[in-house]
């Protein structure tokens, strides 16, 4: 359930991608759940990955809704996805996108018993990020100077640093807000400038 964005030409959000093969720990990180815009279940990647290009059990997807309403512009999109279902007390991770002209609204539910749910965010290297004092909003300044402003109505979040590798061999450092779900639960609000 990770997802990327792009907002006019500005990159936003990224998956870290990879830049190199082979067995390296750097390898199997670029790889993993951690290293993508998704929710981490007891620090285990969604699909078991593992040696340099082998996949055990694999995530899948269950239950896509698209809705699209043209009286409020908006479309939303609801998922779950079966990867954590192998582990003790059987987690299910569900993701839903509600987006219109003013803001996007991430929102992640994980049902089950579990002992910690993380949703990471990777952002591009060239957007400037700040975390408020309160752990529950900040800005990201995109190019021309354009300012988004995110906040939390729900989780607890702390900025992490990160690697970007838009290609083999290249390695770029860049931030990533790391959101602790509360009972379960954390929505991620971005809003837009209004022109």
């Amino acid at each position: 359930l990770s997802f990327e964005l792009s907002i006019d030409k500005q990159i936003v959000f990224v998956n870290s991608g990879t830049s190199c093969y082979g067995l390296s720990n750097d390898r199997l990180r670029q790889r993993g759940t951690r290293s993508h815009n998704t929710v981490i279940i007891n620090g285990e990647d969604s699909s078991e990955v593992w040696s340099g290009f082998r996949v055990a059990r694999r995530s899948y997807p269950q239950n896509l809704q698209i809705n699209e309403s043209n009286l409020e512009n908006s479309i939303e999109v609801h998922c779950s996805q079966d990867g954590y279902s192998r582990l003790k007390g059987k987690p299910l991770h569900s993701r839903s996108w509600i987006i219109d002209e003013s803001e996007i609204l991430v929102t992640d539910k994980v049902d089950g018993i579990y002992e910690s749910a993380v949703a990471r965010f990777h952002f591009h290297p060239d957007v400037k990020l700040t975390i408020n004092s309160n752990y529950k909003s900040g800005t990201l300044l995109l190019a021309g100077n354009k300012t988004l402003f995110w906040s939390l109505d729900h989780g607890i979040a702390e900025l992490k640093e990160s690697t970007w590798h838009p290609k083999f061999g290249v390695s770029i450092p860049n931030f990533c807000l790391q959101i602790k779900l509360i009972k379960g639960l954390s929505i991620f609000r971005l809003q837009f400038p209004q022109c």
